[in-house]
């Protein structure tokens, strides 16, 4: 029963280790960057998606999509923060940038900041990144090469448990 426990932490933390792998490589991959024109009003029925930027949930914007032929990414509704709420106006442009597999909304840059004309390519603005994207991953990844390398099976056990835990937590707050 020992050995049949065993072979199944190890196959089930080699699929966590790919798991963890891939949120790790969305998050470091190039941003996938969209043109978006402010709206001032829109009605219910043709919001198609409602995107955060790092869990700002105070104020949230109506943008329609310039140059995307994609039906889900026309109009959405995002939630920006305090000073790019304030600063822009209905006919502005911004640039929303994704990830490039999850379509998850990390960062915003709207015209009327001094970075939107100095840039050549959008693509290359360095935005930040949130910490937690990256530590989970990392985590799930060493305890899941832990589970897969060592050889005592009471310890193998426990931290198989934890990375189960672990990725639970990074499915459910980044997915």
């Amino acid at each position: 029963m020992e050995l049949k426990i065993n072979r199944l932490a190890t196959t089930f933390a080699v699929l966590f280790f790919c798991v963890a792998a891939f949120h790790f490589f969305v998050e470091i991959a190039n941003p996938r960057v969209h043109l978006y024109h402010v709206l001032n009003h829109i009605e219910e029925d043709s919001i198609m998606q409602e995107f955060d930027i790092h869990d700002f949930n105070q104020n949230s914007i109506f943008v329609s999509c310039l140059d995307s032929v994609e039906k889900d990414m026309r109009i959405v509704q995002v939630e920006v923060p305090d000073d790019v709420y304030f600063r822009i106006k209905e006919g502005d442009s911004l640039y929303i940038y994704f990830t490039p597999y999850k379509k998850d909304a990390r960062a915003i840059l709207d015209q009327r900041n001094p970075d939107f004309y100095t840039l050549k390519e959008p693509k290359k603005m360095q935005y930040s990144t949130h910490f937690g994207y990256f530590i989970l991953p990392i985590v799930v990844m060493i305890l899941s090469l832990l589970v897969i390398f060592l050889p005592y099976f009471e310890i193998k056990l426990a931290l198989f448990l934890f990375d189960i835990i672990i990725l639970t937590v990074l499915q459910w707050f980044n997915p």
